[in-house]
């Protein structure tokens, strides 16, 4: 059996080829290796590659490379055994995508032998598609009535009753509709406000609790769609978080607020001004529901009102600074400090009491304001507070004035903790220095006046608020009940004691002077006081102090009707503390943040916004600074800040501004709308970035993604959008298709980097022809499309024809490497002509033209790829007339027929045709090949191979070509054949080649060139054919 004449058999006429490839189906014929020797049109929409770039390749190449060995043997099977077989087999598509095909083959025999095999095959993808997805659905049916089944075992009538319908196919929507009860039910039992829909965004499921929620019964809105549900909350029909659930690019299209996202669950509070009668504040999370395949089926979303904690977290947030405003205000110094002693936090009055700024202390360690030995009894008093974690009182040491004076102080340190751990300190700080002398001055009196005030406490002993009368010294003489409960002490602990003895030390001489003062004259007062309870805890009271009239208006002491107010007053102090908190928090930013009037006035900066525009906070503020925004985005900034409402109060903006500089950098702004109770725009409150970095990122990654990276076309991606956009155009549109012909060949022999260089020449041709409306893609390896809106054919004629002349022109400048290039165009006269049907035509169209030049262009692109060759040794000087002439000779002698010896010539001038793509850095090189050499040399088999697979006259020696360098012994390459395994042509030509490279290359007389043949016989030459051509040799003498 001859390989030419398989080959020959194996691929159909001309004229066959021609209507093979007009049928619907793939059709292709393969040796018995599993080599295609023919494949129709259908190759590129079955498998995504042109039929040329199929030839030669084995049919398992198309298979996905984890079916590959078992497909192999399979396939190989199917070859051998002779019979006609149907089978299925998935196949790996151009495009990435995997395929299924119906092959029906059938063996393909001359004489009565197999030599090969034909198919026919259909895709059947979609319609095993649908196939599964019916299994799909009977499997869920079959599921469902499992689960129902386990649902009522317990039940043993009902379930026998169940099994009975569930052998009817309409039971099915019954179970279902259980099921569906069943979840109603769950839902409605559930305590907070609930409601699901479909993917057709239609209401299935609202619970009691939303109809309590919202007024609207469950009957009035089932089966509801086009965002009814929304008209409740917002009084108007707009997406929610359900919808986002199932669609999340909503977020980002209606500008939704989205506080979190666990997985697929979505978590946001909103604002709905149509409940209630101020609205409401609810707290929301939904997430998409599943199938149980996994596909979307809809989504649920469940509600809480959070209205009251957002009250709540109102009044904190008024407490917090007012608490904030009485830390800067009371007359007794304030301190934190961490763990080491820094300060973190002083008020106004501790500075001022030691004359230090605020700024020279925050930071600095307590130590620096005393000596050593008072720096000591701090450091003890702050480790016994961490150590109990209790609130030390009454600590005394001297603090250093600025001017080096020292200041004797009274100090409350309490621990700071966070969970349960303690990080810091805080302390009140009093002066005791006056009050120790007011001590002295007052306990002479203590006893008189509270002897004074005994005949009060029955009359005023029921009161809610403490009353206590002094006399002229100031010492306490009646209490009542209250005053008991209020400090801790009992009547006996009370009476007698100064009125000062109950207050912190530090206000001790406020207390003395507010006494002298009632004693001194008829005087009223009202003022705060803190006092310190029998259990060591601080409150805080305020006091109405007035004097204390006897016989003649005489003063004979005071009275105090004093209120509790400890709680507020810490109320007050946590508020003023968590608003020094967010004030460093705004200040810490590195976002700009910064409140405007509604006339544009800016009110406050942090000092990221500052920095940022390099302006000083007053500048900013007194000079009326604005925002320099650009002035091509200004108009739309103001529209959009203009637009805010009570409704939707916020936007989020990303505009250009100019800076001082002349730079121009991207912004994204937050703005937000401060109303009043009645609606009235009070502020705006803005935080803002720099996002010039992002924006550049996305502009390059939008490039990347609509541009071939090779020629900087615009890609199939984009491409395949154009064509969609002008399926709605009524004006007539051209299509005009591009191939490159012989790219294969070309990265096959010369490289890849001289196919890209040949693809960036035939784009730059073809986009000096286009006009700027046009689209120009590359849409596939070796092709290109152009998109041509109002178009006519004498237009897209035109284009042809330029582009034609600028290939002519370039080839005129390029002889040593000419391009070619086959087009194709269609016309789109009507809108209702698909874009796809045109782009079906251009194609054909263009592939016409291919097939007519086709011939053609393969010879030119091989004799190209010749004269690329003389260059080489092994064609110079006769070479491959000489081996003409040994195997004409040699196959006379053994009586092949005369189309193998024309055959055997076109062997001896393109054996060796892959050297082409050969660096000539190993092909010319002196001395020794490397390992890696010698592989890279002997790859000119395979290479040339390929060559021969593409030009229809060398497909008959493709084999001969791939296989003349195989030795008899099975040591030669590429595929290691031995003995008979080797095309007797191959043989032959192994000889003459070897002889005629020994004579001319290596200089060597007839007699030593046919005795190293000799030598050789049996392991590199087939012994007989040796000595053979040694007798040929000899009887025509002419070597």
């Amino acid at each position: 059996m001859k390989p030419d004449s398989h080959d020959r058999d194996l691929v159909p006429s001309a004229e066959y080829r021609l209507l093979l490839d007009s049928i619907d189906v793939l059709f292709y014929t393969c040796d018995l290796t599993g080599r295609i020797t023919f494949i129709n049109r259908q190759a590129f929409s079955m498998l995504g590659y042109p039929p040329r770039e199929c030839l030669g390749r084995y049919l398992w190449e198309f298979v996905p490379e984890r079916y590959r060995d078992v497909v192999v043997q399979e396939l190989k099977q199917h070859l051998n055994n002779g019979k006609e077989e149907n089978y299925m087999i998935k196949v790996l598509h151009g495009d990435g995508d995997e395929r299924v095909l119906q092959v029906k083959a059938f063996p393909v025999k001359r004489n009565g032998e197999t030599i090969g095999g034909m198919a026919l095959a259909e895709e059947v993808t979609e319609k095993l598609r649908v196939e599964m997805e019916l299994q799909r659905s009977n499997d869920i049916l079959h599921r469902v009535r499992e689960e129902l089944v386990a649902a009522y075992q317990q039940q043993q009538a009902v379930e026998e009753e169940l099994r009975a319908q569930l052998e009817e196919a309409e039971i099915n929507k019954n179970a279902l509709a259980e099921a569906h009860q069943r979840l109603q039910t769950i839902i409605d039992f559930l305590p907070d406000p609930a409601f699901v829909i479909n993917r057709q965004g239609k209401v299935e499921l609202w619970n009691h609790a939303m109809e309590d929620l919202t007024g609207i019964k469950a009957r009035d809105i089932l089966g509801r769609g086009n965002y009814e549900y929304a008209v409740p909350f917002y009084g108007r029909r707009v997406p929610m978080l359900i919808d986002a659930a199932m669609n999340p690019q909503l977020i980002q299209e209606y500008n939704m607020v989205v506080d979190a996202k666990e997985n697929d669950t979505i978590f946001a509070e909103i604002y709905c001004p149509q409940l209630g009668v101020q609205g409401s504040y609810l707290s929301c999370k939904s997430a998409p529901l599943l199938d149980r395949d996994g596909n979307l089926a809809g989504a649920i979303e469940i509600m809480r009102d959070v209205t009251e904690r957002k009250k709540v977290e109102k009044a904190l947030y008024e407490s917090e600074q007012k608490y904030r405003n009485m830390i800067e205000n009371i007359d007794d110094g304030y301190f934190e400090v961490d763990l080491e002693g820094n300060f973190q936090f002083v008020n106004r009055y501790l500075c001022e009491r030691v004359a230090y700024r605020t700024g020279e202390l925050l930071g600095k360690n307590f130590r620096t304001m005393m000596d050593e030995e008072n720096a000591e009894r701090v450091r003890k008093t702050f480790h016994l507070a961490y150590k109990t974690g209790k609130t030390i009182r009454d600590a005394e040491w001297y603090v250093r004035h600025r001017d080096g004076s020292q200041i004797a102080v009274e100090s409350t340190v309490i621990p700071i903790k966070e969970n349960d751990e303690v990080i810091g300190f805080r302390g009140i700080v009093r002066d005791i220095t006056a009050r120790k002398k007011a001590e002295l001055a007052l306990q002479a009196s203590e006893k008189n006046l509270r002897q004074q005030v005994e005949y009060l406490n029955t009359l005023i002993d029921n009161l809610h608020e403490m009353f206590f009368t002094f006399d002229r010294n100031g010492h306490i003489t009646f209490v009542n009940k209250r005053s008991y409960d209020v400090l801790g002490y009992g009547p006996d602990e009370i009476i007698g004691c100064h009125v000062a003895d109950f207050v912190r030390p530090d206000v001790r001489d406020r207390i003395y002077q507010g006494v002298r003062a009632r004693l001194g004259k008829r005087s009223r007062d009202t003022y705060e006081v803190p006092i310190i309870h029998k259990n060591g805890s601080e409150r805080i009271i305020k006091l109405n102090t007035s004097s204390l009239l006897g016989d003649g208006d005489k003063i004979i002491g005071g009275m105090v009707l004093a209120e509790d107010i400890t709680e507020r007053k810490l109320a007050q102090q946590a508020l003023e503390i968590s608003e020094a908190q967010y004030r460093a928090i705004v200040e810490d930013q590195t976002e700009l943040i910064c409140r405007s009037h509604p006339d544009g006035r800016i009110i406050f900066v942090n000092e990221a916004y500052c920095r940022y525009f390099n302006q000083k906070r007053e500048e900013v503020l007194e000079k009326n600074f604005n925002l320099p925004i650009h002035p091509e985005d200004r108009t739309w900034v103001m529209q959009q800040m203009n637009s805010l409402s009570p409704e939707n109060p916020s936007c989020t903006l990303e505009y250009r501004v100019v800076l001082c500089d002349g730079d121009i950098r991207w912004q994204q702004w937050t703005h937000r709308a401060i109303f009043d109770g009645f609606g009235n725009l009070v502020n705006y409150q803005s935080v803002g970035r720099d996002i010039t970095e992002q924006k550049a990122a996305q502009e390059k990654l939008t490039y990347l993604s609509q541009r071939d990276p090779l020629t900087g076309l615009y890609n199939r991606r984009y491409f395949e959008e154009a064509l969609k956009r002008y399926e709605s155009s009524s004006n007539p549109v051209g299509l005009i298709m591009c191939d490159v012909d012989g790219l294969k060949l070309v990265n096959d022999t010369l490289g890849h980097e001289q196919g890209d260089r040949l693809l960036r020449v035939i784009s730059d041709l073809m986009k000096s022809c286009f006009r700027g409306d046009d689209i120009l893609a590359r849409v596939g390896g070796d092709e290109f499309a152009a998109i041509v809106p109002n178009a006519s054919p004498g237009l897209l004629e035109e284009r042809i024809q330029a582009i034609f002349n600028k290939v002519k022109d370039y080839n005129l400048e390029h002889r040593d490497f000419p391009i070619s290039i086959s087009l194709g165009y269609a016309v789109r006269r009507h809108p209702q002509v698909p874009m796809l049907q045109v782009f079906k035509e251009a194609d054909d169209n263009m592939y016409r033209k291919k097939l007519d030049s086709g011939g053609s262009v393969r010879s030119t692109m091989v004799h190209t790829l010749v004269k690329a060759l003389e260059v080489k040794d092994d064609i110079s000087a006769g070479h491959a007339e000489r081996l003409q002439l040994w195997l004409e000779l040699m196959a006379r002698e053994l009586g092949l027929s005369d189309r193998t010896i024309n055959d055997l010539r076109l062997l001896a001038q393109f054996h060796d045709i892959g050297k082409v793509g050969i660096p000539d850095s190993v092909l010319f090189k002196e001395g020794e090949l490397t390992e890696e050499e010698q592989r890279l040399l002997q790859r000119h088999c395979e290479i040339g191979h390929r060559i021969a697979l593409s030009v229809p006259e060398l497909v008959l020696i493709s084999d001969w070509i791939l296989k003349h360098h195989e030795w008899w012994n099975g040591e030669g390459y590429p595929l290691g054949l031995k003995r008979e395994e080797i095309p007797l042509e191959c043989r032959i030509m192994a000889i003459a080649d070897a002889y005629d490279t020994m004579t001319h290359r290596r200089a060597l007389s007839r007699e030593e060139a046919v005795q190293e043949l000799r030598n050789k016989a049996g392991s590199q030459f087939d012994p007989n054919l040796v000595e053979l051509f040694a007798k040929i040799l000899e009887s025509h003498k002419t070597g």
